[in-house]
């Protein structure tokens, strides 16, 4: 039986069947908030456990002790996830393959293949950290606001094994390496300082197109594409004069508002490319 512990998580791996078998059902009697199959299960975190965790804590301890005849230390191993798995000789890892984009700030990751184990898995590790997951689609979405955020992204696509899945992650680099030069340059204090002056000054057009003076281009532009619809004097023709006058004055002053943005975008996009 190995341990391996970390600061989220505790992994056992054991090539004993009986023993698999035993952890198996005391983590399936006693935590809820499992998901597991044949050879794995994982157990998350969960603040109504505490008690039946620390007996669990203290059966695999001594457990550890009768294999390899010494302690091991599970400290804070009571708030960590618990990763059980049976190791099975001369057997072939499940290959997960996992397609990245990226968009403004945004980076989705589509699970293009995988059992409803991992996909099981990662619904809950997304619940955890409040992460958008699409378990319909099987695709995360990430919403990267700052460098550390990308160093945490880059981890993930060097990642080649999760939990006994082979990762195999796909994307352009050239892309990748331009989604972070951006993403670098919004956080820049240059870019901070003048572009927040300017949106200051642009606030009521943001207001106009229902929007934040913090939203990007694309948000910007799908809010004016529906409010354009919806007061398009085309929609209004059969309704009293009074109201087609209404909703031609908003409809104006949305494209109003949206013409004076589109330069302020267009130099935010020359500022990063510069």
């Amino acid at each position: 039986m190995n341990v391996i512990q970390t600061l989220e998580s505790i992994s056992i791996n054991t090539d004993d069947s009986s023993v698999f078998s035993q952890l198996q059902s005391m983590i399936k009697k006693n935590f809820k908030k499992s998901v597991g199959n044949k050879g794995k299960i994982i157990s998350f975190y969960d603040e109504s456990e505490k008690v039946q965790r620390k007996y669990f804590f203290k059966f695999l301890q001594n457990m550890y002790k009768k294999y390899h005849n010494k302690s091991f230390d599970f400290k804070m191993s009571e708030f960590s996830t618990i990763k059980l798995s049976l190791i099975q000789q001369n057997t072939l890892k499940s290959v997960v393959l996992i397609e990245a984009n990226f968009k403004n700030s945004e980076v989705t990751l589509n699970i293009k293949n995988s059992d409803n184990f991992f996909i099981s898995y990662i619904n809950q590790c997304c619940n955890e950290w409040g992460i958008k997951f699409d378990k319909f689609e099987n695709i995360i979405t990430l919403n990267i606001q700052n460098e550390e955020s990308l160093d945490m992204l880059d981890m993930f696509f060097n990642t080649k094994e999760i939990f006994n899945y082979t990762i195999d992650c796909n994307y352009d680099e050239k892309s990748f390496a331009k989604f972070k030069k951006e993403i670098k340059v919004r956080q820049s204090s240059k870019f901070i300082k003048r572009f927040k002056a300017l949106a200051n000054l642009l606030e009521e057009y943001f207001e106009i197109l229902g929007c934040e003076k913090t939203d990007d281009s694309e948000t910007v532009r799908s809010s004016y594409l529906s409010l354009i619809k919806l007061y398009h004097p085309d929609r209004h023709q059969n309704k009293p004069v009074e109201i087609q006058n209404s909703y031609r004055e908003k409809f104006e002053n949305i494209q109003k508002a949206y013409d004076a943005l589109k330069p302020y975008f267009k130099e935010q996009e020359n500022f990063i490319s510069a």
